[in-house]
């Protein structure tokens, strides 16, 4: 009988100890941007990506792209390194991509908006603003208060070999 209780009291221990220290090891498993495509972190972007990576999409309801076909990168700061809320308006500035599509969504937020459907420059460059409030132009609204992240997905396979995908730049425009 004792044996069984401290079994099971060490069993339960064991999974709740595993529980916690996978909790606090998932937000340092993405793989950070190189250079200037800070603040942007990615999960998976290895030909194998690592079980704590897999997790971040399977814990948010997401299936993990394949590496060799799509790059998934998330930011929860701007260029500065402050964290993005949802009191303050966001600039973003995508430019002239060689890829064939992608897409910038918001999370917790309404929306998303891709290649096809975004107004352009004749330069290529996309700007997008992110705000509660209505914008001119491409807008994606975020959850009424707190913060938020952007979440970039963007297809593999139209660059050429060698060369990086330009990430989005997030400067900050105002704080209400």
């Amino acid at each position: 009988m004792k044996a069984g209780v401290k079994a099971a009291v060490l069993l339960i221990g064991g999974g709740l100890t595993g529980l916690v220290s996978a909790q606090l090891a998932l937000p340092y498993s993405g793989d950070a941007m190189p250079g200037e495509a800070a603040p942007w972190m990615t999960y998976g972007a290895r030909e194998t990506p690592q079980p704590y990576q897999r997790a971040q999409y399977l814990l948010s309801g997401r299936l993990p792209p394949p590496p060799q076909l799509m790059l998934e990168a998330e930011a929860e700061s701007d260029g500065t390194g402050a964290t993005l809320n949802a009191g303050c308006t966001y600039k973003i500035t995508l430019a002239a991509q060689a890829t064939r599509w992608w897409r910038l969504a918001v999370r917790p937020g309404s929306g998303a908006i891709s290649a096809g459907l975004a107004l352009s420059a004749e330069t290529g460059v996309t700007q997008i603003a992110i705000s509660t409030q209505p914008q001119a132009g491409n807008w994606l609204k975020p959850a009424d208060a707190g913060r938020f992240k952007l979440i970039f997905t963007a297809a593999r396979g139209a660059e050429a070999p060698g060369t990086r995908l330009a990430m989005p730049t997030i400067d900050r425009v105002d704080c209400h």
